[in-house]
C-alpha cells in the first residue's frame, strides 16, 4: 500500500506533514538512536520533536531543552523527564548534572551556533550529537579536533530526518496509529494560503511548533 492510500484512509494528510519536517524523531528512527541501549539521555533544542514515548524503556533521562516555556511543557506532556530552559549561561552545565556527565545522543535543531555548540558540550564522551540546523553558510563552527579523537566523539548531519519517504513514512503512520507518535499534538494552528506571510513571521520568531496550510 503505497503512502497516499494510507494517508487518504486514516485523515491525517496534516499529520503526515508534521511527520515528515518532524526532524527530531525522523532522525532519531532514521538513525538509529531510538534502537540504542542509553546511559543518560537525548537533548537538543525543540525537543518536542522527539516524541519521547517513542524511546526505548533503556532510556534514562530524556531532557528537552528550549527558550520557549510553552514548548518546554509540550516537550514533558509527551514524555520528556526533564526541561531546561535555553539561553542561560547554566544551561548546558545543568543538562550535564542530570545525566551524570553528558547525554550519550544530542540533537541540536536550534538553527545556531550557540544551539549546536551546547548540544556538543552537553554530550558525554563516547557519545554523539546530531543537527538538523540549517544555518547561514558564513557561520563556521570550531573546536580542537582532538577532541573528537581523545573523546571518542561522532558528530552527524541529519536533513529533513534523514528520511526515506517511501520507507519511513508508512513506518510514521504506523506509530501514529499505535499511539506512539502524537504528530497532532504539535499542530499548533491550521491556517489558509493567504496567510502565508504571517506563517513565516510566527516560524521566524519561534512562537509555533508546526502549522498546516489547508488547501
Amino acid at each position: 500500500m503505497n503512502t497516499e492510500m494510507l494517508a487518504a484512509q486514516s485523515g491525517m494528510f496534516h499529520d503526515i506533514a508534521s511527520i515528515v519536517h518532524g526532524t527530531g524523531a525522523a532522525c532519531s528512527l532514521t538513525l538509529g538512536l531510538i534502537e540504542a541501549t542509553y546511559k543518560g539521555s537525548k537533548v537538543g533544542r525543540f525537543l518536542t520533536r522527539l516524541f519521547p514515548k517513542l524511546v526505548s524503556p533503556q532510556a534514562g533521562r530524556i531532557v528537552a531543552v528550549d527558550p520557549n516555556a510553552e514548548k518546554l511543557a509540550l516537550a514533558q506532556a509527551i514524555g520528556a523527564t526533564d526541561c531546561v530552559q535555553a539561553g542561560g549561561a547554566g544551561a548546558v552545565e545543568t543538562v550535564r548534572e542530570l545525566t551524570g556527565g553528558g547525554v550519550d545522543h544530542a540533537i541540536d535543531a536550534s538553527s545556531s551556533l550557540d544551539g549546536f555548540g551546547s548540544a556538543f558540550e552537553a554530550t558525554r564522551r563516547g557519545g554523539s550529537t546530531v543537527t538538523t540546523s540549517l544555518t547561514h553558510p558564513s557561520q563556521k563552527f570550531s573546536f580542537p579536533v582532538a577532541r573528537i579523537v581523545a573523546e571518542a566523539r561522532t558528530i552527524k548531519g541529519s536533513y529533513i530526518g534523514t528520511c526515506v519517504p517511501g520507507r519511513d513514512i508508512p513506518a510514521f503512520i504506523r506509530l501514529y496509529r499505535q499511539g506512539r507518535m502524537p504528530v497532532d499534538k504539535l499542530v499548533t494552528r491550521t491556517l489558509r494560503l493567504d496567510e502565508i506571510n504571517e506563517a513565516f513571521d510566527a516560524l521566524s520568531e519561534a512562537r509555533v511548533v508546526r502549522q498546516v496550510i489547508t488547501f
